[in-house]
């Protein structure tokens, strides 16, 4: 009964989001009603932040978007669904594509093609949504309309690809043996960075060999960039957070599920620490911070082959005390005068 609620639920995440894709700023209204709670609850990133009510979520969300990018379609890469506490969740990650037509969150519009990454982690009750976390690439939208206001990222910018085994929509109900391999593989892996000593930054000292592949590739969101091979994991993402946060507490999720190959993981706290060292070009400030995050990763084996990871970086760095859009709108500002 689970795995047909479970693909159920898939089936109306997949159905609610080929109609936003054909919508506009006025219908998108109508088509929210049909899927969402009237109470529900929408957690995005820095400046949305929580939405309460479905009248908020079109206010505040979808209709200024619809504006910004009235031709906007959606591409899924990843698709899939659990049970975590006795809920049902889906997970959906994938890309916007879209004309960037009016100025969307004070970023200015280019007029030319523009690819929004988006992941999302979907809690259903009674066949409706009842509260959704929301994870969009606010910097790499910066970057698209040449406003970069970071440093140099710790990998390569611009690459965000769709799974390399061409599976990643899990549309049909998966091998219980399949979903539970993939699960206790990467439940051991995050319970060993979990227990890893946080005054310890020599992240060696982790078994990564017993869970990776040599040529795993990491998609991580903008600021970190992405990689290839353990080193590459280590260089761009594990290093700068290790030896810039002390104190860290580490995967405090909302909700964790395996589907088949594929695993899904999501935490507004995922980690937590504070930050006593250099991150992301800026100095120690000794404030506490705590990081949302979402993450997907796929199975190859006995090893992790794939792993995309969002975070909202631009909410990270204002808890840092420093706020990119003002960057951007700096830079764009010395732009018009040159």
């Amino acid at each position: 009964m689970a795995n047909e609620a479970l693909m159920q639920s898939k089936a109306i995440i997949w159905d609610f989001q080929q109609k936003l894709s054909a919508a506009d700023d006025i219908s998108v209204a109508e088509i929210l009603k049909g899927y969402l709670h009237e109470d529900v609850l929408w957690h995005g990133p820095h400046p949305l932040n929580d939405i309460r009510g479905q009248a908020g979520v079109y206010i505040n969300f979808w209709k200024p978007f619809c504006r910004s990018f009235p031709d906007f379609e959606r591409y899924n890469d990843i698709l899939c669904a659990g049970v975590y506490k006795g809920d049902h969740w889906v997970s959906t990650m994938g890309h916007f594509a879209a004309t960037f037509k009016e100025d969307w969150l004070g970023i200015p519009a280019s007029g030319k093609l523009l690819t929004i990454r988006v992941g999302e982690f979907v809690k259903m009750q009674d066949n409706k949504i009842k509260e959704m976390y929301v994870l969009v690439d606010l910097l790499d939208v910066m970057r698209q309309v040449n406003l970069w206001p970071l440093q140099e990222s710790y990998g390569v910018e611009g690459w965000w690809p769709k799974p390399h085994s061409y599976n990643g929509l899990v549309v049909r109900a998966q091998e219980h043996t399949e979903t539970r391999k993939t699960s206790k593989l990467v439940t051991n892996w995050l319970d060993e960075t979990r227990h890893f000593d946080s005054t310890v930054a020599n992240i060696d000292l982790l078994r990564h060999k017993e869970y990776f592949h040599p040529n795993v590739q990491h998609y991580i969101s903008s600021g970190f960039g992405a990689s290839r091979g353990i080193d590459g994991l280590k260089d761009s993402f594990q290093n700068p957070l290790f030896t810039g946060l002390s104190q860290r507490k580490l995967n405090n999720h909302h909700t964790q599920f395996a589907d088949g190959l594929f695993m899904g993981a999501c935490g507004w706290e995922c980690i937590k620490g504070i930050h006593s060292g250099e991150l992301l070009g800026v100095e120690a400030t000794d404030k506490p911070v705590k990081i949302r995050m979402m993450e997907w990763w796929r199975r190859s084996g006995d090893v992790i082959r794939e792993s995309w990871i969002m975070l909202d970086t631009v909410d990270l760095l204002m808890q840092l005390g420093i706020d990119e859009f003002a960057k951007m709108h700096d830079i764009q500002e010395k732009d018009q005068w040159l």
